[in-house]
């Protein structure tokens, strides 16, 4: 388990850094589960897409107060699991 892990990828050309706010994994790499946690603040340009790029057969979960990013994509919107405060965690 890690909070704020560190990654990168490599995208059009350049090395993009981020930090996932949790990461639990086996020591494989082989299972992840990565949570986005985000409250009062909007994601980052393709945040999402990036954490899917470094893991991506991991399971992304993004917690948000309502359960939903501030932005949508559709072609994104089946590779991450939406939950909310206001409803899913208690």
């Amino acid at each position: 388990v890690f909070v704020e892990k560190g990654f990168s990828v490599f995208e059009n050309g350049q090395n993009i850094t981020g930090r996932i706010d949790i990461l639990i994994e086996t020591v494989d790499c082989t299972k992840s589960i990565l949570i986005e946690n985000k409250i009062y603040a909007a994601e980052q340009d393709k945040q999402l897409e990036r954490y899917l790029q470094f893991r991506p057969k991991g399971k992304l979960f993004f917690l948000t107060l309502f359960g939903e990013p501030s932005y949508q994509h559709e072609a994104l919107k089946e590779k991450y699991i939406p939950i909310s405060y206001s409803t899913k965690i208690i």
